[in-house]
């Protein structure tokens, strides 16, 4: 097989050759105002064709078909991989269960407070217990004993109701109601459950107590104690088994499984250095008698220097000095041992859970539990939301700087178990994204080997990736699901640990249930994070498909064209801002919140940028010279960064936006992308009908041709001495003659390129030109080619058409 390769350039010595006028040439023989494929193929001895537009096209139209063919199972994808993510982690439900949250435990209030101190610490670790017992379904406020409980009526009202006046609650520290003391009760007759099992242990009182001489029948008022539960039990009719009665029934949907748990992180003391030696080493003068203690020996630190950079490894977090009549129970060798150590997400901590919080917090606080050495103290619980099986474990953080301010910070991390209908519907999407991403794979790898070199090789070679990217997520996301317990199991676990502790110190106990529960929801963070990047992966997948049409493509090709000019931008502006932000930093960090760390100098010059203020908060404080360096360095922010820079960059997006639109303006083929999307349709069917080579050997041999006409040899760029400064004889017409055509595209007929070349005639005129003869005898080039991929020219050897 043969092929004439023909590449013209226009000439302005051309000379017109016959027919030579529109009346002599007459396309439309019939004269019925449309141009039969049959009437121009009569004169296809008189014309060549634009193979430079069909080439554009062509490429449209075969994009275009290809994405239409993708799309389905792109979204046959998407939809499920987004439910099947729903289902995981439902974000409306979970932003309920965290809103409500926020709103109960008072976090805006603690948030917003200014000079916190460690006794508004320890006054909020009392309110957030307050407030975790009102969403325990087994707390004293829904429960009360039975032999306590009593029936009575409101004669004002004429209601009934039920009083629990309960000395066991009050001993234990549950309440705080005076009436509900045993002394005032006087429950001497009331029911003391197995009174023949139920004994005084007068021994163990005694050696609790430090004093022989005591009795459960003398010393009455260990009742009022929560002593007096184990230990006399008789006297104080405190005799097991107990039996509850229901005050009301839990209102709320979000139930606390654990009570509050409390740890902190300590520093290791250091020796001190600079000043803080000499301070250290002040020698006591006995004249200073008005000022203890620097007249006399002091046995103690007047400061204590620390080591931040390392933990406290003691394995307390205090001991303290217990006097001869401390309880016997509660010392341990002579002191009193707080705070075990244990280690929680590979960090030494301190726990200490409140299982009687007011209690409890008084006693941290008698031992100022919290100190110099604390580096944070954290304050946790554990929510389950009933209905939709969402498990948060939620905490709040104070974090203490080197100046002694404290930092609040509090997080929610939610996970939901996938049980029955949820879990069914989880699986089954999954399934469905990892057959349509397998599928996908194996279409893009089929195409990439049936197109090499005829396609968009890196939209072909990303779509490969994002499918498979979105294959493995999905894989993975499925396989480690299926491996992890149900957190309803972990709180089961923890629930168990709960029922064993023996008191406040157990809090390790709940820790190494946290760890677990830590583990599935760091798993869950991770694949959130994971999901994110496979969505922005097919977030950009969506953009390259939507390019397929030029006019949807305007945003890509936007950014291309203005690619070179964003970097050299993106390099200046990042200098700018970043010298700006180090100045701001060093000058006013010391004074204004906003600029006080070199990250929050960024934050502060962001929100500057895009207008949020100008005025930053603390700039008011600043002293008069002060202030006109700040006004000087915002003057020159909002000179440099936001009126220059900013439209500069506007400038470059919008010089890259009229390029594309220009270029456009040159494609008279192309219209909207919905007639288009219709052409398309039709052409296809269309090509099918006439049984025409693929589009592929078509864009092959024109995108040749437009190669060829293209090329300049040194010479070429070189301009003519005698050439104008407005005179340019450079055409970007590609014109081929249908002979040429059909030898150069392998299965192509007359017929078939008359009908092709009269549809697109029909669209616009302009993809057919008029023969011209050229002055110099060029002749054409016969050379075999096997395909129409294997097109070759012989630089001395063209014919020269219009």
């Amino acid at each position: 097989m043969t092929a004439v390769v023909v590449v013209h350039r226009s000439r302005s010595d051309h000379v017109p050759h016959s027919p030579t006028s529109q009346e002599e040439l007459n396309i439309d023989a019939d004269n019925d105002g449309v141009v039969s494929d049959q009437e121009l193929k009569a004169c296809f001895k008189y014309l060549s064709v634009r193979v430079d537009l069909l080439l554009l096209q062509l490429r449209m139209e075969n994009e275009m078909a290809i994405m239409f063919r993708k799309l389905p199972l792109f979204v046959f994808c998407m939809v499920p991989f987004f439910l099947a993510l729903l289902e995981l982690s439902p974000p409306t439900l979970t932003f309920d269960v965290h809103q409500h949250l926020y709103r109960h435990f008072g976090l805006s209030e603690i948030q917003n407070a200014e000079d916190l101190e460690f006794d508004d610490i320890y006054r909020y670790m009392s309110s957030f217990a307050d407030l975790n017992s009102e969403i325990q379904a087994s707390s004293s406020e829904y429960w009360c004993e039975d032999r306590y409980s009593e029936n009575k009526w409101d004669s004002i009202l004429s209601v009934p109701y039920v009083t629990c006046a309960s000395p066991r609650q009050h001993a234990l520290g549950l309440s705080r109601e005076k009436d509900w003391r045993w002394s005032s009760i006087h429950r001497t007759s009331a029911p003391s459950g197995n009174s023949t099992s139920c004994q005084d242990n007068d021994a163990e009182l005694q050696t609790w107590l430090l004093d022989s001489n005591i009795t459960c029948a003398t010393y009455t008022q260990v009742c009022e104690t929560e002593v007096g539960i184990p230990f006399c039990p008789k006297t104080c009719g405190y005799c097991k088994p107990w039996v509850y009665k229901s005050l009301k029934k839990y209102p709320k949907a979000q139930v606390s499984v654990s009570p509050v748990l409390v740890y902190q992180t300590r520093m290791e003391i250091a020796d001190c250095r600079g000043f803080a030696r000499t301070y250290q080493s002040t020698e006591p003068n006995t004249e200073l008698w008005r000022m203890p203690p620097m007249d006399g020996t002091r046995n103690g630190h007047l400061i204590y220097c620390l080591d931040r950079s390392k933990q406290l490894a003691d394995e307390f977090a205090m001991e303290r000095e217990c006097p001869p009549m401390a309880l016997a129970g509660r010392c341990v060798e002579g002191k009193l041992r707080v705070s075990p150590k244990s280690t929680y997400l590979g960090a030494s901590v301190y726990p200490t859970l409140l299982v009687v919080p007011h209690r409890d917090i008084a006693q941290l606080t008698k031992l100022k539990w919290l100190d110099v050495q604390t580096e944070s103290v954290t304050i946790s619980t554990m929510i389950y939301t009933e209905g939709i099986e969402v498990f948060t474990l939620f905490a709040v953080k104070f974090k203490f700087s080197r100046a002694g301010n404290v930092g609040v910070s509090f997080s929610f991390i939610s996970y939901r178990d996938l049980i029955d209908s949820a879990k069914l519907r989880f699986v089954t999407c999954l399934v469905c994204v990892i057959v349509g991403s397998f599928l996908g794979v194996v279409i893009n790898v089929r195409q990439l080997v049936k197109e090499w070199g005829h396609c968009k090789l890196g939209n072909l070679i990303y779509e490969l990736a994002s499918r498979s990217v979105l294959l493995v997520f999905a894989i993975e996301l499925l396989t480690s699901w299926s491996l992890r317990n149900l957190m309803s199991v972990e709180y089961q676990r923890l629930v168990h640990s709960l029922l064993e502790v023996g008191g406040a110190s157990d809090g390790d106990k709940v820790l190494s249930v946290m760890t677990q529960i830590d583990g599935a929801t760091s798993w869950m963070m991770s694949q959130r994070q994971a999901a994110y990047a496979v969505m922005c992966v097919q977030f950009l997948q969506v953009i390259l498909y939507m390019s397929a049409h030029p006019k949807m493509a305007v945003l890509t090709d936007t950014i291309y064209g203005a690619g070179i000019h964003l970097i050299h931008f993106v390099i200046i502006f990042a200098a700018l801002f970043l010298m700006l932000g180090w100045m701001a930093h060093w000058m006013f960090g010391d004074y204004i919140q906003g600029f006080s760390t070199f990250s929050k100098t960024m934050e502060t010059q962001v929100r500057i940028f895009f207008g949020e203020f100008i005025y930053a908060d603390g700039a008011e404080l600043l002293s008069d010279r002060m202030s006109s360096a700040y006004w000087t360095y915002a003057a020159t922010f909002m000179a440099v960064i936001f009126l220059t820079l900013l439209n500069f960059f506007l400038a470059i997006i919008v010089d890259a936006f009229c390029d594309v639109k220009e270029k456009l303006g040159k494609h008279p083929l192309i219209s909207g992308f919905f007639t288009d999307t219709w052409r398309v349709a039709y052409i296809s069917v269309k090509w099918r009908l006439k049984k025409l080579p693929s589009r592929v050997l078509f864009i092959a041999y024109f995108g040749e041709l437009v190669r060829l006409h293209q090329q300049r040899s040194w010479m070429d760029l070189l301009e003519p001495e005698d050439k104008k400064e407005d005179d340019d004889n450079s055409c970007d017409k590609v014109c081929a003659p249908p002979e040429a055509i059909i030898q150069g595209v392998d299965g192509l007929t007359e017929d078939q390129l008359a009908w092709l070349v009269a549809y697109y005639y029909s669209l616009s005129p302009s993809v057919l030109c008029r023969r011209v003869k050229a002055k110099v005898h060029d002749t054409v080039q016969q050379a075999p080619t096997p395909a129409a991929e294997d097109v070759k020219v012989h630089d001395m050897s063209r014919q020269v058409l219009v």
